[in-house]
């Protein structure tokens, strides 16, 4: 959030401030660098600006509008430099600092961002921009309780701020706390309602909360406010693949492949889709172009793997499942799937290997239990198998395939 400011007003108001008279510039120089800065003609003013701080280093305010005029020229490593010095100079403007945050936050310093904004706080605790900003630069770095804190901040003096209701909301949503997210969702659509990604974020919620119907209105909405949202497209057909209505989500996969091609998520959840309605070949033709677009997607190629597996092409499948841990070797369903693929080739020594890393690296993985169970008793090995069968139904109660017979 970039908080608007006169820069005559900050020239003004640091007068006698922090510097002595024979460090500050005349007012015509000043005004000079002014006039020229507001005519947007930054090139020059950047000209004018460095001379100012070359005869008037101890100026404060000639840094930070110099750090003004090359962010203006998209400079931010360089803007940086000038913002850093201001602040060293006026250790107690909030402005100053609060620009400094706000440079280091682009540039993807959270940390020294949130260090900034800190600093704008303890020197005015009601400096809204700043909490908002806080809250940014803490979320992005997933202190989410502290985000949480900054938004509700910011919310408290400005509590018709839609984007921090959303913020609040993504916050709420990572923390697991689905029904607060909910409804930071839902003030921010009644504050927005044609904001196309507020709807989107309610959606998402709903469909995390298994509310299917109700989030395929949300997605309906964001998609006729903003026709070209694919990602509101692709998660509309996750809907209502999520409803069994696979000829509909088919249609609307394949209409946003069509307006854009490279889109690999459509391409995979498509591939998803068809694999669930037993279309093996069409679906491995799909994670074949998700992995054309992105090789080194680890998910298509553990999937890749199940529809090669599903066609009984082995040796295939085996390929891909051993692409996939070479790119994650942590990857647990990969492990899982190597397993089944070698178990049904009867290479069971291999496969109760691959089960027992699939364990290491996910000790709650109840399918890999009863997989490993289902292995050891092929073997005889009945005291083993029955303990990890056992483990899998105490991991999924529900589970039908581990019950020891």
């Amino acid at each position: 959030m970039e908080k608007k400011f006169t820069m005559h007003e900050q020239l003004a108001k640091t007068s006698g401030k922090s510097i002595g008279l024979n460090n500050r510039p005349s007012q015509s120089e000043m005004e000079q660098v002014l006039a020229v800065f507001a005519q947007q003609r930054y090139v020059e003013a950047e000209v004018l600006g460095r001379a100012m701080t070359a005869s008037h280093p101890r100026f404060g305010m000639g840094w930070m509008l110099l750090g003004a005029i090359l962010k203006k020229l998209q400079r931010h490593a360089d803007a940086l430099a000038a913002q850093s010095r201001a602040a060293e100079l006026l250790p107690d403007d909030a402005e100053v600092h609060y620009n400094l945050g706000n440079t280091l936050l682009q540039l993807g310093r959270a940390y020294d961002a949130e260090c900034s904004y800190r600093h704008v706080l303890a020197i005015n605790p009601a400096y809204v921009e700043a909490h908002y900003n806080l809250g940014v630069a803490t979320q992005q770095q997933e202190k989410f309780d502290e985000a949480e804190s900054s938004y509700r901040a910011t919310l408290s003096s400005h509590p018709e701020f839609a984007q921090a209701h959303s913020n609040l909301g993504i916050v709420l949503s990572s923390l697991e706390r689905f029904a607060e997210a909910e409804a930071s969702f839902r003030r921010a659509v009644d504050l927005t309602p044609d904001d196309a990604q507020a709807h989107y974020n309610l959606a998402n919620i709903l469909a995390c909360l298994q509310r299917h119907a109700d989030a395929e209105t949300e997605y309906r909405t964001a998609v006729e406010i903003q026709p070209q949202f694919h990602e509101a497209r692709c998660s509309l057909a996750n809907t209502l693949r999520d409803q069994e209505r696979h000829n509909e989500a088919e249609a609307a996969y394949r209409e946003v492949i069509a307006s854009r091609p490279a889109y690999t998520d459509a391409y995979f959840h498509l591939g998803d889709s068809l694999m669930s309605q037993k279309r093996a070949e069409e679906a491995e033709l799909c994670y074949r172009q998700v992995l054309v677009l992105n090789p080194e997607l680890v998910e298509a190629h553990n999937h890749l793997g199940v529809s090669l597996k599903k066609q009984g092409r082995f040796a295939d499948a085996e390929a891909n499942f051993r692409k996939a841990l070479e790119l994650r070797p942590d990857f647990a369903s990969a492990h899982n799937n190597l397993g089944n693929t070698l178990h049904d080739q009867d290479r069971i020594a291999e496969a109760e290997g691959c089960y027992r890393q699939a364990i290491k690296f996910n000790p709650d993985y109840a399918e890999a239990f009863s997989n490993l169970g289902n292995t050891l008793k092929s073997e005889g090995r009945l005291d083993e198998a029955r303990d990890a069968l056992e483990r899998a139904i105490d991991l999924k109660p529900d589970f039908v395939e581990p019950h020891f017979g």
